[in-house]
């Protein structure tokens, strides 16, 4: 009786081992290129004071809403002018207050603008004549802060305390 070697790849066991090893190089290869190109953002060096400052911004939102302050914006598009007309209980002074336009993706077309004064509890800004799309605005003062987000151009816009 004459027995005929069968080739090794043949057998089950030869493809069983040769498939897990198989799998694992290209399971690793896999893993290798998400994680060159999947890369998460580092942890920043200041993530505490961060979180400090969020907790200054609840208890901003937190005075707002004590002091029931809400503010009326209309947009002058012909003239680029902001006009703000507060509503609430406290008296407002121009230097205290900061105005705020961040995009919400391009920082290149934040606006900062300047406030002034147009007696009792009207201020103006204005903007330049390139602004458009969607913006945040942040009115604020080191007590409070008010916010909400437009569309350029607008006609009228509201600004709550969050």
């Amino acid at each position: 009786m004459s027995t005929t070697q069968l080739p090794a790849w043949r057998h089950s066991g030869f493809w069983l081992v040769f498939g897990l090893l198989f799998g694992s190089v290209i399971v690793s290869l896999i893993m290798v290129y998400l994680s060159l190109h999947g890369r998460d953002v580092p942890v920043v060096a200041d993530a505490y004071d961060r979180g400090l400052d969020i907790n200054e911004q609840l208890a901003r939102d937190a005075k707002a809403h004590q002091l029931n302050l809400h503010a009326d914006l209309h947009y002058d598009a012909m003239q680029h002018v902001l006009f703000i007309q507060f509503l609430g209980t406290s008296p407002l002074q121009a230097q205290d207050l900061n105005l705020r336009l961040p995009h919400p993706i391009d920082p290149h077309q934040d606006v900062n603008p300047h406030l002034q004064s147009l007696g009792g509890q009207r201020y103006a800004a204005i903007l330049p004549a390139d602004i458009h799309g969607h913006h945040y605005i942040l009115l604020s003062t080191h007590d409070w802060r008010l916010v909400g987000n437009v569309d350029f151009p607008f006609t009228h816009a509201t600004l709550s305390a969050p």
